[in-house]
């Protein structure tokens, strides 16, 4: 189940880290790039950084959940039902598409 979730929280950060590093290679390669642009490529990286904190921050809740002292409640089905639920509440919340920056 672990490596599981490394498998998935690898891959969800993968995508807003690659955005990040091809907004910020554009403005670098290009010195030129007209400022309107130049903002809506910092706005985007933006976004997206807020996008892998909220993910960082969803996957140190869940890590700590799981690393709970709880032996006899985790062995419970009521135990398996909560961890299910909010896994698939963060992975929900994950999912949506509202990378709008804040900053404006």
């Amino acid at each position: 189940m672990a490596t599981n979730n490394h498998f998935n929280a690898a891959h969800e950060l993968k995508t807003p880290a690659m955005s990040i590093h091809g907004y910020l290679e554009s403005i670098l390669d290009n010195p030129d790039m007209p400022e309107d642009k130049r903002k809506h490529f910092l706005e985007r990286c933006y976004a997206q950084s807020e996008r892998m904190n909220k993910l960082l921050l969803d996957m140190s809740a869940l890590t700590k959940l799981d690393e709970m002292d709880a032996n006899h409640f985790r062995n419970s089905e009521e135990y398996q039902q909560i961890m299910d639920k909010e896994k698939q509440k963060v992975w929900n919340q994950n999912h949506q598409k509202k990378y709008k920056s804040k900053r404006k």
